[in-house]
């Protein structure tokens, strides 16, 4: 690590402790008030690591005894973080790679290479999967919803394909939002900044009934265009609009359903790499991108008895998203089944059943193309676990398994084991060993993609101009994953939190490509790039958290991560920090007045050419009156603009700039 960066680093802790230390006093001259509210800063320890959480066993258990890596953003963190969005929230989870490429695309990946379409992180919208399976990864810029209406986000670093199914290899990340129960009344929130322009949302609850309560919602916003490096306006502004529902009706004691759907659009502008075979042979073209979609879906939860119930999901996504590359149109059924049943006190009983049907359609760009063109994927997956009590609540072991079919790579099995041992009622011990897989994605599977311009003839003497094509396999298989986790989570005493994982994760037949026998085209030569499961590697690290109240109304998060990659580098070797570390406080300055900062240190990213970098956000809220908070936030503080990452099929290295944001939020 440079000496510049430590100084930098030093310069952004003594800011901070300067601000917390010292505003407390400043502010008290004017902003003196009664008893401070129950709010993040004044809930216990013992509380939060109380909070219930689903995504690690599919069932609601307490996070302290969650035999994972995982870690909650909870609606408190959501509104002192400052955050528009929500990739820019998942920044304050440990071990998460989060970094924006430019105005509207993210790289988010956990323990892993990070890319843009990172390929082993699956993320869910209350349960419903949003993996894109064209490249494998999630288009971040078409997931959004009322930040205010999350209840909470459940993030486990580690595999969770035993129950989520393939693709959960590295992590995953469950957005779960509100009931409409909790959620009545009026909600308009405006938002206007230098690079976040416009973020505006109206939500609107009620009842239908008694026993039923709804609500409805619109959201809008405008981010401006990221900078080049010479300081110039980079060509990706962003727009989206944004609208959705959600009925919950709780028909007896026994039963309870929910409607929700959501309708979006929105676009805006990228420079893309589109090769050509004369010079120059890899010109940025601007693509002007648009998206459009809609989903739809329906749970009934039923209560049969004291130790059993099951959950029966069925949920409708449509997705179109048109560039100059391609287009594409795809539609997602899938239908879920999960029984839950205790035995004697002693097992406890998950099973499910799911079948989802993906159709797609899509039009040839100028450099790209799938064959076929129309596609019908089926997966049809069961699985079953067991959560055996070995020593009461002290001793706990979980074994399950999932099985799947799916059209591209057959039948897999992803088995796991997990024991928990709390040797006290503060602190609990944890270690797994999990099998995952990563199903192949159309793209890698009927990809015919042209992604340069090469000088043959320097191989090949006399020979014609030549493509670089990347091929696809339809002959792939899974990629496979070992994984061996160790965890300790403990609260020593109430007004601290402590947390530890280690991991070892051993692949198998990644997917990459070699080079094959060229040949000739038309009037040029193609020279293909073959894919297959040519590859090994591992990834081993660190990750640290930990949760202090300082005193009543202060209390600070900080979290370190250690990550090593071995891949090869066309597997994205130098594409994850080494290391990150993170430091956030939360002060109650009065009882209307909070202010809140998040100081974070990203280690370089040799494979892409990308330095490490120090940044700074602060939010200062302030609540004149009851249901109204105004806030004023600034982001990235520290210099006028750096870059976070860097993708190879855009033209143009764009960097993430300062943003300073007025917002309003008035509840009634």
């Amino acid at each position: 690590m440079s000496r510049h960066v430590w100084i930098r680093a030093g310069r952004v802790a003594l800011l901070a402790a300067t601000m917390t230390l010292a505003i407390p006093g400043a502010v008290a001259l004017f902003a003196a008030g009664p008893t401070l509210p129950e709010d993040l800063t004044q809930i216990s320890m013992e509380d939060l690591l109380n909070v219930r959480i689903t995504s690690v066993s599919k069932v609601p258990e307490r996070l302290s005894k969650a035999p994972a890596a995982v870690y909650v953003i909870r609606q408190e963190d959501i509104r002192r973080s400052g955050a528009g969005s929500i990739p820019d929230l998942l920044r304050m989870v440990p071990g998460l790679e989060v970094a924006r490429i430019d105005a509207n695309k993210w790289a988010v990946t956990a323990r892993q290479a990070n890319s843009r379409f990172a390929n082993k992180l699956l993320v869910l919208m209350d349960g419903r999967s949003v993996y894109a399976p064209l490249f494998s990864g999630v288009y971040w810029d078409a997931q959004d919803t009322v930040l205010e209406d999350i209840e909470r986000i459940e993030v486990i670093r580690g595999p969770g394909a035993a129950l989520w199914g393939a693709n959960a290899v590295s992590g995953v990340i469950n957005i779960i939002t509100k009931s409409a129960h909790d959620t009545k009344g009026g909600l308009l929130t405006a938002g206007a900044g230098t690079e976040l322009k416009t973020q505006d949302t109206l939500r609107w609850g009620g009842n239908l009934g008694e026993d039923a309560d709804y609500r409805v919602w619109a959201k809008y916003l405008d981010r401006d265009a990221s900078a080049t490096a010479a300081g110039a306006e980079g060509r990706d502004g962003w727009q989206a609009r944004r609208g959705g529902f959600r009925v919950d009706w709780d028909r007896s004691s026994r039963d309870a359903w929910t409607f929700q759907g959501d309708l979006y659009g929105g676009g805006g502008d990228t420079v893309l790499i589109i090769p050509t075979l004369t010079p120059p042979s890899a010109p940025g073209v601007l693509s002007t991108f648009d998206m459009t979609g809609t989903d739809l879906q329906t749970r009934w939860h039923r209560k049969l008895s004291d130790r059993s119930d099951f959950t029966l999901k069925l949920y409708f996504d449509r997705t179109v998203r048109r560039a100059n590359i391609t287009t594409e149109r795809r539609d997602a059924y899938d239908a879920d089944l999960q029984l839950r049943r205790a035995l004697n006190g002693t097992h406890e009983l998950l099973a499910g059943l799911e079948y989802r049907m993906q159709t797609d359609a899509t039009l040839d760009g100028p450099a790209f193309n799938l064959r076929p063109r129309f596609r019908d994927d089926p997966l049809y997956s069961a699985f079953l676990q067991d959560k055996v009590k070995l020593d009461g609540e002290r001793l706990i072991l979980t074994l399950g398994s999932r099985v799947e079919n799916n059209s591209y790579s057959g039948t897999q099995w992803e088995p796991d084991a997990r024991l928990a041992w709390s040797p006290s009622a503060s602190e609990m011990f944890w270690g797994s060993v999990s099998r995952a897989t990563r199903t192949p994605s159309r793209a890698e599977s009927d990809v015919r993609w042209n992604t340069g311009a090469i000088r043959a003839g320097a191989l090949f003497p006399g020979s014609p101009p030549a493509f670089l094509r990347l091929t696809g396999n339809p002959s792939l298989g899974s990629e496979l994953l070992t994984a061996y986790e160790l965890g300790y989570r403990a609260f020593p005493n109430e007004r601290l939190t402590l947390s530890a994982s280690v991991f070892f994760d051993d692949f198998h037949d990644l997917i990459g490509t070699r080079l094959g026998a060229p040949f000739r085209e038309g009037t040029h030569l193609v020279v293909p790039n073959l894919t297959g499961n040519f590859a090994a590697g591992s990834t081993k690290g660190v990750e640290l958290s930990s949760e202090w109240t300082v005193r009543q109304g202060w209390r600070l998060a900080g979290s370190y991560t250690r990550l090593e990659l071995d891949l090869p580098p066309a597997l994205g070797a130098g594409t994850a920090p080494s290391h990150q570390f993170q430091l956030r406080s939360y002060l109650d300055v009065s009882r209307d007045v909070d202010l809140d900062a998040m100081a974070y240190y990203v280690g370089d990213l040799p494979g892409l050419g990308i330095p490490s970098y120090v940044s700074l956000d602060l939010r200062l809220g302030w609540r004149p009156r009851s249901g109204l908070e105004l806030s004023l936030i600034g982001q990235n503080l520290l210099d006028e603009r750096h870059p976070e990452f860097a993708a190879a099929s855009l033209a143009e290295r764009l960097q993430v700039e300062r943003n300073v944001q007025l917002k309003a939020t008035w509840k009634f």
